[in-house]
């Protein structure tokens, strides 16, 4: 890109920039969701599974939290109830096993059920596995 007329060389768009269009006189931001990690980008990266970036004109993606997974537009969701996410850049939430449930969103881990005839109080339910 070159922004004033008469130059002999071109100027590189800088990371987290990306220009597209021959002969353009401005460099563009990557939307959040996406990356450019080299100057000269003809265009952003999206961030793969399990990564984020929530800024426009990033250079780099950043890890999904614990009990989040990464969305196809490159940022976080929380993980519906009955799934969880146990550790950080997980790309999809995991399903609770049988025996087992996660009652609200956001989960790092499921809770195990116990029988309420055995145990004879009625339902419970023990700690994080």
């Amino acid at each position: 890109m070159q922004p004033a007329p008469g130059q002999d060389s071109c100027v590189e768009c800088t990371t987290g920039h990306f220009q597209d269009l021959a002969g353009a006189s401005y460099c563009r931001q990557c939307n959040t969701g996406t990356y450019a990690d080299s100057p000269r980008a003809s265009r952003c990266k999206m961030c793969t599974g399990g990564w984020f970036s929530d800024e426009e004109a990033a250079v780099s993606c950043k890890q999904c939290p614990s009990g989040t997974h990464s969305s196809s537009n490159g940022t976080c969701v929380s993980c519906e109830p009955g799934w969880y996410a146990d550790t950080p850049g997980l790309p999809a939430c995991k399903l609770c096993d049988v025996g087992e449930f996660r009652p609200d969103q956001a989960g790092k881990g499921c809770y195990r059920c116990y029988d309420a005839t055995r145990e004879g109080f009625g339902p419970r339910f023990t700690t994080l596995r």
